[in-house]
């Protein structure tokens, strides 16, 4: 009966380790700051788990946003009256 409870214990940490990579969640903020205002941080590629420094400044974030949004959100187009 020992065993199985010991056996429950390792699988339990186990299970824990390997949910946990050590880095957090969520979105990520820039890691540092250049001195031209550029912010860099680590991003993964679609389809890899190897992340690399991409740095850019505050113009491009804010293009990148409103391209990403004009994606999401596609333009309303008003209906036509009818008889026109």
């Amino acid at each position: 009966m020992k065993i199985m409870a010991s056996l429950c214990c390792v699988a339990a940490l186990v299970t824990a380790g390997c949910a946990s990579n050590g880095q957090g969640g969520g979105a990520q903020e820039p890691q540092s700051v250049s001195d031209d205002g550029a912010g860099c941080r680590l991003e993964r590629p679609t389809g890899s788990n190897i992340a690399r420094e991409v740095c850019r400044s505050p113009d491009e974030v804010q293009r990148d946003r409103e391209e990403a949004r004009k994606l999401v959100i596609p333009p309303r187009v008003a209906p036509t009256p009818a008889g026109v």
